[in-house]
């Protein structure tokens, strides 16, 4: 197989999933992959590499890379402020949707000419995401909670 079939092929892969794991027991592969570069690619030889060891890196590089994942990215963080900034991002998250729903109401109000009969007005209660506890747990909680 040629390097450069064998390259176009790791990129086809890259395009579908940033993950791409390469299984070749018989090392048939080994010195063409070795000689291969492609930008934005690391190269994770796994034959001296525990396990665990792999998880940690693909971890701390995917929190590199820029992900939200509210300042929990790391063992260090604290689960109350993690708790807190997911909290507040759900929030925003109903929010939007909240807004979403009663943009699309009013839409939908304005073309059939309901006006008189109906509001664009969309309760928490009625956001179903599986993050809002208004809809999730149908009103038992106080708005603090």
């Amino acid at each position: 197989m040629q390097i450069d079939q064998l390259t176009k092929g790791i990129e086809a892969k890259f395009e579908q999933s940033r993950l791409v794991f390469w299984y070749d027991p018989k090392q048939s592969f080994s010195e063409e992959i070795s000689v291969i570069a492609i930008d934005d690619v690391t190269l994770l030889d796994m034959s001296d590499v525990s396990v665990f060891e792999t998880k940690k890196r693909i971890y701390r590089s995917h929190a590199e890379r820029g992900n939200d994942h509210g300042g929990c990215e790391n063992e260090t963080s604290l689960l109350k402020t993690c708790y807190a900034n997911w909290h507040k991002q759900n929030q925003a998250t109903i929010a939007e949707m909240q807004r979403l729903e009663q943009e699309n109401n009013r839409l939908f109000i304005e073309a059939y000419g309901l006006q008189d009969e109906l509001t664009p007005d969309v309760p928490l209660e009625q956001i179903t995401l599986t993050v809002n506890p208004y809809y999730r747990y149908k009103g038992v909680i106080g708005v603090r909670d």
